[in-house]
């Protein structure tokens, strides 16, 4: 008898949605037939627009791909150009290197000339006399 007691709980929770539900598909079978159904023209017109719409929403993606490929072209060309900027700083820093040893090493200096780098030297720090804002140390010109 635990089973019967069991359905019949099971019944009486559920009678009430049921009866709401089977009230809502009585509202909806008895809608008013006086509707009309579309026209030619008007299928073809509401086709037409759906067909356009599948045709943007394709365009619209292929457009997003293209443009996701793009920037990634453009993210390596950058990488690139901060690699070069990097080398540029670099070969910046040992040119001036050389330029400071090659005060003293002669074969140096003449590198640095042959290779287009004019060496002048400037008066160190602590001479009688410095004019103010100049560099003090050699430094290469191109």
């Amino acid at each position: 008898m635990p089973n019967n007691d069991v359905t019949t709980a099971a019944r009486s929770r559920f009678a009430e949605p049921l009866r709401t539900l089977d009230s809502i598909l009585d509202r909806v079978r008895n809608i008013p037939q006086n509707v009309q159904p579309m026209k030619p023209t008007q299928f073809y017109i509401a086709v037409a627009l759906g067909a356009i719409c599948l045709i943007l929403s394709i365009a619209l993606i292929a457009l997003g791909q293209s443009n996701q490929h793009l920037q990634m072209e453009a993210q390596s060309q950058q990488a690139e150009i901060n690699k070069g900027s990097m080398s540029q700083q670099i070969g910046t820093n040992i040119v001036r290197d050389i330029a400071q040893l090659s005060v003293k090493n002669e074969k140096l200096k003449e590198v640095l000339t042959k290779n287009g780098f004019n060496i002048s030297v400037n008066p160190p720090a602590g001479s009688a006399s410095p004019t103010p804002g100049a560099d003090n140390s050699s430094s290469p010109t191109p």
